[in-house]
């Protein structure tokens, strides 16, 4: 059982009585080790710089006080910080979270080594369906199952609300087979299952196998996932990846007009 009972709200200036929209809420699934706060770092320059977008990294924190803790960019989920069940449960509970304290369209679940051209993600979503939308880079199998990437997939509010009431409520995320596979796996299982999706979309991506110039990359991408280790056994091929789209993107070209208003 994912534990929620207790909420720790850590917001600053947050008003409670006003109920923000968001077009969308990104979640980054995060971890407080090197390499990944470089990633963190890189993240922090833009994650909340656009208006109708709000995002949060996960993490997981077993000696947390409280089972759920929600900062200004940050959720942290009481918990050991590990892949199974640990990446579900913090998604799922930043899920939980989002919904009890914003209403918005859709939520994008990627990771830290993952760059969002978030201009071209909100171009992206505004004709996309707004009930029964689940949608990510597919065909890829693994142990002989199809599952939605991790990496990024995108939930419209009403799957998401059925992912809480299957995971918190029907307790299906207690089953082993769920609770111990793979979160992006693990997600697909419930939305195949038991929330009875029928279609996923596809999402566009292009996947950085070695150092990238970012002026190369097709405009129309969104999501660039920078991995390399697999070939090379470190990151610094994709920090280095992701620096140069955090500068070529938006510290040099940033439309103004674009920026959150405060």
């Amino acid at each position: 059982m994912i534990p929620i009972d207790t909420i720790e709200y850590k917001l600053g200036d947050f008003d409670y009585d006003y109920v923000p929209h968001y077009k969308v809420i990104i979640l980054i699934i995060a971890s407080q080790e090197e390499p990944y706060n470089k990633f963190t770092e890189l993240w922090q320059k833009y994650m909340n710089m656009f208006s109708g977008v709000r995002s949060f990294f996960l993490y997981s924190d077993p000696n947390a006080e409280a089972d759920i803790t929600i900062y200004d960019n940050k959720i942290i989920h009481k918990h050991p910080e590990w892949y199974e069940p640990g990446i579900l449960y913090k998604t799922l509970a930043g899920m939980f979270l989002c919904n009890r304290l914003f209403t918005y369209d859709y939520i994008l679940r990627t990771n830290l080594s993952s760059f969002i051209h978030v201009p071209r993600l909100l171009t992206f979503i505004e004709d996309k369906p707004l009930i029964r939308y689940a949608a990510a880079k597919q065909n890829i199998y693994r142990e002989g199952i199809g599952f939605l990437s991790g990496a990024g997939f995108i939930l419209s509010k009403d799957v998401v609300g059925e992912l809480i009431e299957a995971s918190f409520i029907k307790k299906y995320t207690d089953i082993h087979e769920i609770k111990m596979a793979p979160d992006d796996v693990a997600i697909t299982m419930l939305l195949e299952r038991y929330i009875k999706i029928e279609r996923f979309f596809e999402l566009p991506r292009h996947d950085c196998d070695e150092l990238t110039d970012p002026s190369k990359i097709d405009d129309s991408i969104f999501h660039i996932r920078n991995k390399t280790e697999w070939k090379y056994h470190h990151r610094s091929i994709d920090i280095e990846n992701m620096d140069r789209q955090v500068k070529h993107f938006y510290e040099a070209n940033i439309n103004p007009s674009l920026r959150m208003i405060s």
